[in-house]
């Protein structure tokens, strides 16, 4: 939904150990498929199952293809970012087709939306809304600038 200000909000529930959420006696390192809610009675707010679910790669999914926005697409990775106001400035690390992606976000102004200003590739300013084609071998350095 392009919610910056919702994204560390939930970032914070899902992330284990984070007392605001839940009270957990699980693990603090273990992400949980779900914490009970209060109409469980003494068991409110502990965790569900933990090792046997696959929360950790789905996280990672969330992160990689909607927080940070890289979207695989025919012809390259096309860039849709929707970072959490607080985050200034971030790195993704991706290889991609045989292309290793260093991409740079930078968030400017007050109250930032995560909307594109510029992408810059090596350097060279390339179009917003065109993906960005992988170089089979190479690394490509991308730098995001938000407003």
């Amino acid at each position: 939904l392009h919610r910056p200000d919702k994204v560390e909000e939930g970032l914070e529930k899902i992330l284990p150990g984070h007392q605001k959420y839940a009270q957990t006696c699980g693990e603090p390192y273990v992400l949980f498929d779900s914490y009970l809610g209060e109409q469980t009675g003494y068991r409110a707010g502990k965790p569900g199952q933990s090792w046997q679910t696959a929360s950790g790669p789905w996280l990672m999914y969330a992160l990689v293809r909607f927080i940070y926005g890289f979207q695989p697409e025919f012809g390259g990775v096309l860039l849709k970012p929707c970072l959490p106001p607080d985050w200034r400035e971030c790195t993704l690390k991706k290889i991609f087709r045989d292309c290793q992606y260093n991409i740079h976000y930078v968030q400017e102004g007050q109250h930032p939306q995560s909307e594109i200003q510029s992408i810059s590739v090596n350097g060279t300013e390339v179009p917003t809304n065109l993906p960005i084609r992988p170089l089979k071998g190479k690394t490509l350095t991308v730098k995001v600038l938000l407003k």
